[in-house]
């Protein structure tokens, strides 16, 4: 094997734990994937112009109505709730502070992955960084 292919497989390992660990999770907290991913998404993305149902379908390339539909549930759920914004029609979502404790959770099984990039050379983990945007922007 060659290292183009090492790269590959290294990132749909990396990308299958992931996927692993938030499924093991939903099932403990009954929600979807879809659910967590918003609760994820939310809880690190401070941008509000960024924070509603037309940028989280963009983002995850999921329909308005399913993700609308999540968030209905996630309301009912009291996880999260909406904010009228006063210069546009769109509301701001925001997390409750148990859904700020459920996506607090769901990043806890990160650490193990956090206590490797520490130990990183910051100039390294810099240029690691921008070779994976680039595979970000891509797809």
């Amino acid at each position: 094997m060659n290292i183009d292919e090492n790269i590959i497989i290294a990132l749909e390992r990396i990308s299958e734990a992931f996927n692993v660990m938030m499924w093991e999770y939903n099932k403990k907290q009954g929600l979807s994937f879809i659910q967590l991913k918003i609760l994820n998404f939310l809880m690190f993305n401070s941008n509000e112009s960024n924070r509603n149902v037309s940028f989280i379908s963009r983002e995850f390339n999921i329909s308005k109505a399913s993700v609308s539909d999540s968030i209905k549930n996630l309301e009912k759920k009291e996880i999260v709730f909406r904010i009228k914004n006063n210069t546009s029609k769109k509301e701001i979502l925001n997390l409750t502070e148990k859904g700020k404790n459920i996506a607090s959770n769901i990043m806890g099984f990160t650490n193990q992955l956090k206590d490797l990039i520490l130990k990183i050379e910051y100039d390294k983990k810099k240029y690691f960084l921008n070779y994976l945007c680039i595979f970000y922007t891509v797809f």
